[in-house]
């Protein structure tokens, strides 16, 4: 009852709150260990939150969906807002950077933001720095990616073979003749491979009476299952708060 939740451009206690809110905290995104992106952060873990990817290429984004699809002709991705901030790349912000997100998904969204918040609003809060004190946290974390499936193959020989019998049925000559030369790559090997995945995250926060603090970097590199594929990023981010006053405070 005295959890407190980010509303548009303010705040609200929860009991007086009607409208239909997801809210996830820092400690529920990484439940289910490191992650690189937001939505696969927040995956199975808000109601009536579709998360899908369509694209498997390296560095794609997960589409997110709030109660389904809305529009025809344009697209169905809801409306980021990053500390008061509308932004257009809040699914490619740092998930270590993020302190809580609130999920809107009813009319309460149009009523703040207007059309733009039709399907939906994702709310993101950043860090701002731990209270009383300066800490430096890290995140690092290797894996590996790989095809499941690799369908069976025919050989040179049999690839021949077949070609040649189904000529003769159609009544034509073969053609790969006996002294045609057969190769037998294996161009699932040739063009595949087992793709490295690292993610490497640092970050410094302080925490006093009159200013808050935090900076972050993060490296994201992405190789492709399929060869000369990958992707990489290099992030940065800055939050700073400083109160001049009772009344003045500056972020």
């Amino acid at each position: 009852i005295k959890d407190v939740l980010v509303v548009g451009y303010g705040s609200q206690k929860t009991k007086e709150h009607a409208v239909s809110i997801s809210s996830r905290s820092r400690d529920r995104l990484i439940l289910g260990g490191t992650t690189s992106y937001l939505g696969k952060a927040i995956q199975g873990g808000a109601s009536g939150v579709q998360v899908q990817q369509s694209d498997f290429s390296p560095g794609v984004s997960l589409a997110i969906t709030i109660r389904g699809g809305n529009s025809i002709n344009t697209t169905n991705a809801p409306l980021y807002v990053v500390d008061g901030f509308i932004t257009d790349n809040g699914n490619l912000i740092n998930p270590n950077d993020i302190a809580d997100i609130q999920i809107l998904k009813d009319a309460s969204a149009a009523a703040i933001y207007g059309s733009r918040g039709g399907n939906g609003v994702v709310l993101i809060t950043t860090k701002k720095g731990t209270p009383g004190r300066v800490s430096i946290d890290a995140d690092v974390s290797h894996g590996t990616q790989y095809l499941t499936y690799k369908p069976a193959l025919v050989n040179g020989e049999q690839y021949t073979a077949i070609q040649n019998a189904t000529a003769t049925e159609d009544g034509n000559p073969p053609p790969f003749p006996s002294s045609f030369p057969v190769t037998n790559t294996n161009w699932y090997d040739v063009s595949t491979q087992n793709a490295s995945v690292e993610n490497r995250s640092i970050s410094v926060s302080s925490n006093d009476k009159n200013s808050k603090l935090y900076v972050s970097g993060n490296y994201l590199k992405q190789n492709g299952v399929l060869k000369h594929t990958g992707y990489e990023r290099y992030s940065v981010r800055i939050g700073a708060e400083k109160n001049l006053n009772d009344r003045i405070k500056i972020g």
